[in-house]
């Protein structure tokens, strides 16, 4: 059971979209399609090296209070969360009764 107080962080779930400006050009843009009070939980971290690249990833669980809008992921949505781009990896109901929202989301660094 979700506590209402434990949705202590401020997220943003965001899309990418594609405006077009004065001049005609395409600008890709993000669009917000959520403000959401959230109980964040750092699961775990890793560290990979992919030619000679190191790469950080971090993954997290974002809970949530039910949104339809958030519920209705696409592969462009992402969590704005301390300032920093969170991809989401998945988006789940996990009572099934539309009370709050699971996400799985990891940061790259």
């Amino acid at each position: 059971m979700l506590n209402i107080g434990q949705l202590k962080h401020r997220i943003e779930i965001k899309k990418q979209t594609t405006v077009q400006n004065a001049l005609g050009e395409f600008i890709e843009s993000y669009e917000t399609v959520s403000m959401s009070r959230a109980k964040v939980k750092i699961n775990s971290g890793s560290l990979s090296t992919d030619n000679r690249i190191e790469e950080s990833l971090i993954k997290a669980e974002f809970t949530v209070r039910y949104n339809k809008l958030i519920n209705e992921f696409t592969p462009d949505m992402f969590v704005k969360y301390d300032g920093k781009k969170w991809d989401i990896e998945s988006i789940i109901d996990p009572l099934g009764n539309k009370s709050y929202l699971l996400i799985v989301a990891a940061l790259r660094i």
